[in-house]
């Protein structure tokens, strides 16, 4: 299964248990499922959905809503791929400093990080 469907899929399911809870409030007039799964998406924004937002520069209004509508579906998937981003930037930051790659030569002509032993004329 696809990565994107997969989280896709999650949140769904996520979505409906919210939805679910929902109905179930309306139709039995018992709104304790309800609070339960606000609580727990509450608690899960608290505890992990704000700093991983944050990380990955998301408002905060935005990090709320998410949470509190996907949970944990929101959350796991975007705190791997800031883990991801964090290890690549840290690895590029240990090559720049042992000084296998250059960042500043071919800044100008817009090419990127390139390593340092590429001539000039191979660009």
């Amino acid at each position: 299964m696809k990565d994107n469907t997969k989280k896709a899929m999650n949140k769904g399911i996520s979505l409906g248990v919210l939805v679910g809870a929902a109905a179930y409030g309306v139709v039995k007039k018992d709104w304790k499922p309800l609070a339960a799964v606000a609580a727990l998406h509450a608690a899960e924004y608290a505890v992990v959905g704000r700093k991983i937002g944050k990380a990955a520069e998301i408002s905060e209004p935005e990090a709320v809503a998410n949470c509190m509508f996907f949970g944990i579906a929101w959350w796991q998937p975007l705190q791997e791929e800031v883990k991801a981003k964090m290890k690549k930037a840290q690895i590029m930051a240990e090559l720049e400093k042992e000084g296998l790659i250059s960042e500043d030569k071919f800044k100008k002509k817009g090419c990127g990080i390139r390593f340092v032993n590429e001539t000039e004329s191979n660009v």
